[in-house]
Parts: C-alpha cells; sequence; structure tokens
C-alpha cells in the first residue's frame, strides 16, 4: 500500500485575530439606604432581687414648690443610724421628733428616747403638754414632777410643792396637799371653803390617827358661820386683845371659847 503524506499547516493568518474587552472607570458611591423599620420588642428579662430601701435625700416643705408628691407606700419610715428595729416611724436613741413655734423662731421638742432610755415629752419644758380625749395611763410606772422629786410612789412631787385645783369661779388655784418645808402634811389653803366629801357634806374622818406627829396645830382665823345640823366647827381665833383662843360653834346658838392662851 503506497505511504499516505500528512501535511499540516502551521502557518500564521495575516491578520491576527484579537477579541477587545473594554474596561469602565468606576464610578461615585451610592447614596445610603433608609433605615429599616424597628424590630419586635424582646421578651422580658427575669426579676432582678429586692434592693434595700433607701432614703430620699431631699428636703421637701409640703405643700411648697418641693412639695412630695403621692404618698409614702413603705410600711415603715426609718430616721438616723441605729434606728428602732420596730414601729412604723422608726427613730434611733437620742433623736428627737420636733415641731416649728407659731412665731417661726425656734424649734420645739416634742418626745425622744433619752440616753438613759427614759422616754421626754416636751423636752424644752417652756409650754403645757395637754392630753384632750383620753386617760393618761401609766401601767406599772410613775408620775414625777419638778426637780428632787419624792424618790417613791406613784405620783412624786418635790417638797413644799403643792397638788393643786382651780376654784369654781376660776379665779385662783386652791392648795388641795403637799409637804411643806417643815415637813409638815398641809391639806387645803387659801381659797377653800371646807374640806368635804364627794357628796358635798362636811368631811368626817371618824378617827384622826397622829403617829406621827402627835398633836393638832392651827392658825388663827375669822370665825367661820355655823354647820349644817348635828355638826360643830373648831378654830383659832384672836380675841381682840392680842391672844389666841380655841372656838367651837354647833349648828345653833353662839360661838363657845374652849380655852384661850395664858
Amino acid at each position: 500500500m503506497p505511504e499516505q503524506m500528512v501535511v499540516i499547516d502551521v502557518s500564521v493568518p495575516a491578520t491576527p485575530v484579537v477579541d477587545v474587552v473594554s474596561v469602565g472607570v468606576q464610578g461615585p458611591p451610592g447614596e445610603p439606604g433608609e433605615d429599616g423599620a424597628p424590630g419586635p420588642p424582646g421578651p422580658a428579662g427575669p426579676q432582678g432581687p429586692a434592693g434595700t430601701a433607701g432614703l430620699h435625700a431631699a428636703t421637701h416643705y409640703v405643700g411648697g414648690a418641693d412639695a412630695l408628691a403621692g404618698s409614702l407606700a413603705a410600711t415603715d419610715v426609718r430616721v438616723g443610724t441605729n434606728p428602732a428595729q420596730t414601729g412604723a416611724i422608726r427613730l434611733a436613741n437620742d433623736q428627737e421628733i420636733k415641731a416649728r413655734n407659731n412665731t417661726n423662731t425656734a424649734d420645739r421638742s416634742l418626745l425622744f428616747v433619752d440616753v438613759n432610755n427614759d422616754l421626754q415629752v416636751n423636752a424644752t419644758g417652756s409650754s403645757t403638754v395637754h392630753v384632750h380625749g383620753w386617760a393618761l395611763n401609766v401601767p406599772d410606772g410613775i408620775i414625777a414632777v419638778g426637780a428632787n422629786s419624792a424618790q417613791s410612789g406613784a405620783v412624786r412631787v418635790p417638797n413644799n410643792q403643792a397638788v393643786s385645783g382651780r376654784n369654781a369661779s376660776n379665779t385662783a388655784d386652791c392648795v388641795l396637799v403637799m409637804i411643806a418645808s417643815d415637813n409638815s402634811l398641809q391639806f387645803g389653803g387659801p381659797g377653800l371653803s371646807a374640806i368635804s366629801n364627794q357628796s358635798g357634806a362636811d368631811f368626817h374622818p371618824g378617827r384622826l390617827n397622829l403617829t406621827y406627829s402627835p398633836y393638832v396645830e392651827w392658825g388663827e382665823q375669822t370665825a367661820p358661820a355655823a354647820p349644817v345640823a348635828n355638826g360643830a366647827r373648831m378654830w383659832l381665833e384672836d380675841n381682840g386683845s392680842g391672844k389666841s383662843r380655841l372656838m367651837i360653834r354647833f349648828a345653833t346658838g353662839a360661838a363657845v371659847q374652849i380655852a384661850i392662851e395664858p
């Protein structure tokens, strides 16, 4: 079989073929887009631990520009360092509750527990404490009045200080009872017409016990009026010549002299 010739054309074309690619210049950045709508709220987180009750540091004047609005919902109010551990209003020891006086010139103490653990009421001491509508009940306690009062007894007063009552016409005080400066017990005083029992009749003790001071002492006075029926009144008077005489008067008849100063 005759050989065949294979011809490979490796010639270069006369006109090369070139693919042309256009390259553009990068333009400026575009305008930012509008914000998207907010998403829905997430679920609530767990409740945190209870906080410690704090104090409102500002000073508030009720009714003024800085008035404290609303109501205090707390179960108690605690003031100062180491306040009381119970109660609706809890104060530290020796810390006072005060009020302003009517002339707006000073503060007045209302009450507090002092360093001796005594309850002090009206500690400034220059006004009267009035108790309206209810009795003063002091269970298992005492009432001590003034400086150097008695050291025993339920009601304790100093020497030569009287327990007094107001007269019916509201014009003067009448001494009820006192221990005088000579340590004598004195009943009554100027302004009293008589010592009577609750029914209004003159007081008849039945027996006068003079265990500690075995005598009865009178001072001179003017003659009293006659007593009621079945009664008698005894007194000391001047006889008109500078001598004291002991007199007695019954419901009827003239006064009778019992004895006269020698």
